[in-house]
This record gives structure tokens, sequence and C-alpha cells, in this order.
């Protein structure tokens, strides 16, 4: 995915004088989120889940998305926990592309919706979220 083509308008070039290479300024703080990000990496989202988590680590979101894809395997899982992702990552185009290909090489992708089921059943450790998934209508 081309995060400049996706997000589009996060920066502007600055003035400068007469002679001089024109510079860009980021103004995207704040504009782009972890969800978003991860609402833009497949071309059909089911599920997109977040949750606040407070445990003895400290206070964090825990995020999981189910994707589908016509040209991938099929279906694909992904769980990221926000304190993982710095600030940095939003900060440019440069850290937004970076974090946009790691998170797409994190989804782990399955042939069929039953394949991602077991997976789920197995290594998830929410049964609410298990259940929730179950009930999507694919």
């Amino acid at each position: 995915m081309n995060v400049k083509e996706v997000f589009a308008g996060l920066e502007k070039l600055r003035r400068v004088r007469r002679g001089r290479k024109p510079k860009s300024v980021w103004i995207g703080n704040g504009k782009v989120s972890l969800v978003s990000l991860l609402s833009k990496l497949s071309e059909r989202n089911l599920d997109i889940t977040s949750k606040e988590v407070n445990n003895n680590h400290g206070k964090y979101s825990l995020h999981r998305a189910i994707y589908a894809s016509s040209s991938k395997f099929g279906f694909g899982y992904l769980c990221v926990r926000s304190i993982d992702y710095e600030q940095a990552y939003f900060a440019s185009y440069t850290g937004l592309q970076d974090l946009s290909n790691r998170l797409e090489g994190d989804i782990r992708w399955f042939s069929s919706f039953n394949e991602l089921i077991q997976y789920l059943e197995a290594h998830c450790t929410s049964k609410a979220y298990v259940s929730h998934i179950k009930e999507l209508k694919v």
C-alpha cells in the first residue's frame, strides 16, 4: 500500500527563498491513527476491534482485525498492541510507510474461514472474541 496515496494531504510545501528547493512540512499529527491504518491494509475488512487493556506492564490498546482478500490466500488475522508502535511512525510519510509494510507482513493469511477460526480457538485467549468472529457473515 502506498500511504502517500491513501492518506493524501498530510504534508504541505513551505515557502522558501527564491532559488532554494521547496521543503515539505508535516501537518498530519493526530490525523492518522493505528485503527485508520489497519482499516486500509486490505481491500475488505470483516472486523476491526479495539480494546483497552490494563495489566502489570501498563495500559495499552489491543487491536484485532479480520480481513478478506481475493488477491492473497483468502482470510487474514492481525493482532497488534498500540504500545508496540511509537508516535515516531506517525510523524512522516516514511514512518507511515514503514509501519504499513511491517503490519502487512504481520498479517496471518488462511485459505479458508474455518482455518482462521481454528487458529483463533487455539491461540486467542478471549473466548468472547472467538465467538464474535464465528458469528460474522462471510
